[in-house]
């Protein structure tokens, strides 16, 4: 008997760019836009090397930030740097199946759309000094974002998306 392809472990992927002020090397403070996405497919196969998409789940987020950096002692090769982002997110969530799964007699059961809400960063890296304007940057994050559907049928029902999350991040700073 084939098995089934399934999820496994849910990745996502995360480009941003930020545009800020930093003063002394030590602290920077501004805003950005990130775009986070994760598409999923749980695939069963037919013959050789041909599959049934079974379901596809696809994620597209686009908070807007501003953020807070905080590198106490910028002036070594490698230094820490601890860093947080605010702001507000917008989503768009998507499932298709391929049963009709889906109740319409129970309003909110749908979870495809939009969705809005509050988005919190926080994240640790360890910089590495390039020369006096750019720095390479690798670390550690955690974002909180519980984004409630819009458009809601039913003030006491409403359905939400738990977007919280763990990630490795990397990237390039850059001071002019």
């Amino acid at each position: 008997m084939p098995s089934s392809h399934g999820y496994g472990k849910p990745t996502a992927g995360d480009g941003s760019l930020h545009i800020g002020l930093v003063f002394d090397r030590k602290i920077a403070f501004g805003g950005g836009i990130d775009f986070l996405w994760n598409v999923n497919k749980k695939a069963t196969p037919i013959a050789g090397n041909t599959y049934k998409i079974e379901e596809s789940q696809k994620t597209f987020m686009f908070p807007i930030s501003g953020y807070l950096a905080l590198s106490p002692i910028p002036q070594f090769r490698f230094h820490p740097c601890l860093s947080t982002q605010i702001g507000f997110n917008t989503m768009y969530y998507s499932n298709k199946q391929d049963t009709l799964q889906d109740d319409e007699s129970v309003p909110g059961s749908d979870e495809n759309g939009w969705y809005m809400g509050f988005y919190w960063k926080i994240a640790g890296d360890v910089m590495f000094n390039l020369g006096e304007t750019s720095v390479l940057f690798a670390g550690l994050e955690y974002q909180v974002t519980r984004p409630d559907k819009v458009n809601v049928r039913n003030d006491d029902i409403f359905t939400q998306r738990d977007m919280n999350g763990a990630g490795f991040r990397f990237g390039v700073r850059l001071a002019y």
